[in-house]
Parts: structure tokens; C-alpha cells; sequence
């Protein structure tokens, strides 16, 4: 049954019983805006309590095949609309294609995960970038903006886990500065740059063993690249039919 219901069939039950109560008994109950009813406030609480608990559970939203955290939104929702780090990644993206050749080319995402990407605008194209980017911060942080966890080389920080006070150690080049990894737009411009490296040096392949990210591993130990391979192959924004 569900809670609106039986929130009703209890209201009109406890206000047979009510109706012979005492005077005292009657103020301390309150009228349901549903029913008009009199009913008790005890059972307004539970209600409120169960609803709590479900928001509370509720934390997830399909993005493709893949369920994401619900922080997320920040970055993309389930109707991949960009939030607001989703827009500022996406602007970012625009602004800065001649120092992003290769993404901008597409390497494997275009040639084996993307059909759709070689016709793409340009922003239509940044959108892409979103969508793996949600994914991958989905996955390294829950999209925590200040998600913290020990790294090889010092604490990994912020939505993208970057190595905090080293940003500009790991070949983002000019895109990358230090203290990026606290700052969501600063860190996803890092991101791209990182990206942008790995795609010169891996032949163009998202999902690399030597990628600075597990979760674009294919062999790394949380096994999470072929989930976001399958997200993006059967997203909507890359194939107008689903594989």
C-alpha cells in the first residue's frame, strides 16, 4: 500500500475513534490536509519518519546504464543536463578546443564507444566530456567536492581525486595548477588537460592501463571501466538507438 494511502485509510479509522475521545484527547490532535479529518499527531510523525528514511536510501539516479550518486546533479542529471560544475566543464571545454586537440578529435571515444561523436558540434561534444567526467567523479568521490583519501603520492582530493598540492605534477600541463583539487571548475579543467596527456600518449584510448585514473582502467582493481565504457556506448548521446 502505499504511504499516501496509508496515511488516509489510518487518518479516517483513528477519527471513528477519536470522535468519542475527550475534549483534551481532541486538542492534542491536528487536522489532515488531505482528509479533513482530525488526526492524531503521532501518526503525522511516522509519516514524516518514513519519508526520511526513504529520501535518506533514495541517493542514486540512473545516468545511462549506470547509477550515479545524487550529488552528482552538480555535474550532469539523469536527463544529462548539466548542472553547474557540468556547465563550467562544458564552457571550459569550448573555450580551450586548440589546447585540447585530441579530445576534441575524440581518439576512442569517436572510433569505439560514441558512434555519434564525429558528427557532433562542438558543444554537443563537451557534452560527452560531461557525461564521462560525471561518471568518473561518481566513482573516485561519490561527486564529494571534498572527498578525501590517501594517495600514492600524498592525499587525493576534491571530485576528480587529484593529488592535492601536485596538481601540476601529472602532465595536465597549463590546465592543471596547484590547489585545483579543491576548486570543481579549477579541477575539471585539470581533468581535461590530464585527459588531453593521456590521449596523446595512449593512442587515443579513454580507457588505459596507464591512465592517471583506476576507474579508466581496465585492469584496476575497482573494476569500474567497463561500466562506464557501457554507460557511455548505450547513453543516448551517443547512439540515437540503445545497443
Amino acid at each position: 500500500m502505499k504511504l499516501h494511502s496509508l496515511i488516509i485509510t489510518s487518518a479516517l479509522v483513528l477519527s471513528v475513534i477519536t470522535s468519542t475521545a475527550t475534549v483534551n484527547a481532541m486538542s492534542a490532535a491536528e487536522k489532515d490536509v488531505y482528509t479533513d479529518v482530525l488526526m492524531p499527531s503521532y501518526l503525522e510523525e511516522f509519516a514524516e519518519a518514513i519519508n526520511i528514511e526513504q529520501m535518506t536510501h533514495n541517493v542514486s539516479y540512473p545516468l545511462s546504464t549506470t547509477e550515479v550518486d545524487d550529488k552528482c546533479v552538480a555535474l550532469m542529471d539523469g536527463k544529462m543536463v548539466a548542472g553547474a560544475v557540468g556547465k563550467a566543464l562544458s564552457q571550459i571545454f569550448l573555450d580551450n578546443q586548440h589546447g585540447l586537440n585530441s579530445l576534441v578529435s575524440g581518439g576512442t571515444v569517436r572510433s569505439k564507444y560514441c558512434p555519434r561523436y564525429a558528427k557532433m558540434t562542438a558543444k554537443e561534444k563537451s557534452i560527452v566530456w560531461v557525461f564521462i567526467l560525471t561518471a568518473m567523479a561518481h566513482f573516485e568521490s561519490n561527486c564529494t567536492r571534498i572527498a578525501s583519501a590517501k594517495g600514492p603520492n600524498g592525499t587525493a582530493y576534491g571530485y576528480f581525486q587529484l593529488h592535492r598540492g601536485q596538481e601540476d605534477n601529472y602532465g595536465g600541463g597549463s590546465f592543471c595548477k596547484k590547489g585545483d583539487a579543491a576548486k570543481p571548475a579549477a579541477a575539471s579543467k585539470c581533468t581535461l588537460g590530464m585527459l588531453e596527456k593521456q590521449f596523446k600518449n595512449r593512442q587515443g584510448e579513454l580507457f588505459s592501463n596507464k591512465s592517471y585514473w583506476d576507474v579508466l582502467r581496465p585492469t584496476g582493481s575497482s573494476k569500474k571501466s567497463a561500466v562506464i565504457r557501457r554507460a557511455l556506448m548505450r547513453s543516448s548521446l551517443c547512439n540515437s538507438t540503445t545497443i
